[in-house]
């Protein structure tokens, strides 16, 4: 694709570069149509026209764009600028990566998910959690800690198929609590983990208690059994200048403990957590 450096102008496409950015050809006539509306997103544009600009050149590099018609593809792009026609212009080399990036993300969403619950593991958990954690400004986020109550005595008296499905169950009910942007994860057997962007310990606390109380309300129903569960939560809040987890879990292990020392089926706050 040969456009112009000033304002964007496709000049040219070649045959290729026209099958894959508007099969449909909805710009018959290259002109109608500007670089700009081909990138998905604007720092990645906006990165490029940077790197043209100090060094005149860039990539490859991989890069989302939008089709004519709005379908998503992934390429990998490299770029230069030239003169064409006495103007500056920048001429793009595009080669389509869209199977290869799908494998990738499919890759890396087994790597991150609980095959049981379908849930963040204990890696996906920290890889999206931490990452939110270091960019949030103003209201600090909240963590809960969650262990389900005696859970070894169902695996102990039912066998360990009912206890996957106690998981999986509690897992459904949990989430139901949440909120979009929440991030909740199985971290470890029977124990979950709830990262909650910009929550005040109040709010976490509120949240906490009417996850307890979904699960407490009513027995699970499992392969015609009725199993009877609850949950032990410890909340806290994350403090100025936490930039990973680590501190946040050991108080709301803490605080989940007290939960379970103080008769079960609790929400416990870290003495810790601001107001």
């Amino acid at each position: 694709m040969l456009s112009d450096r000033v304002d964007g102008k496709v000049l040219r496409f070649n045959r290729s570069a026209q099958a894959l950015l508007d099969p449909q050809r909805l710009y018959p006539d290259p002109g109608s149509a500007h670089a700009s509306r081909f990138y998905a997103e604007t720092q990645s544009r906006q990165a490029i026209r940077d790197a043209l600009d100090a060094r005149g050149e860039v990539g490859p590099v991989d890069v989302r764009m939008l089709t004519a018609h709005g379908a998503n593809i992934h390429v990998m792009l490299a770029a230069r600028s030239l003169r064409y026609d006495g103007k500056q212009a920048v001429l793009t080399s595009l080669v389509e990566i869209t199977e290869r990036k799908q494998r990738e993300l499919a890759l890396a969403r087994q790597t991150q998910t609980d095959m049981l619950t379908g849930l963040y593991n204990r890696r996906g958990f920290f890889e999206r959690a931490e990452p939110t954690l270091r960019e949030a400004r103003g209201d600090l986020p909240s963590l809960l800690l969650i262990d389900a109550d005696h859970f070894k005595r169902v695996n102990d008296t039912h066998g360990h198929a009912v206890g996957d499905a106690v998981l999986l169950q509690l897992a459904s009910r949990m989430s139901a609590a949440l909120r979009e942007g929440d991030v909740i994860g199985r971290i470890g057997g029977e124990e979950f983990a709830v990262f909650l962007p910009a929550t005040h310990t109040r709010a976490a606390t509120a949240l906490a208690e009417r996850m307890r109380e979904l699960v407490a309300r009513h027995a699970l129903r499992i392969h015609g059994l009725r199993v009877p569960m609850t949950l032990s939560i410890g909340v806290t809040r994350l403090q100025p200048g936490e930039n990973t987890l680590d501190a946040a879990l050991r108080r709301a292990d803490a605080a989940m403990y007290q939960a379970k020392q103080r008769g079960r089926n609790r929400v416990e706050v870290a003495a810790v957590s601001a107001p």
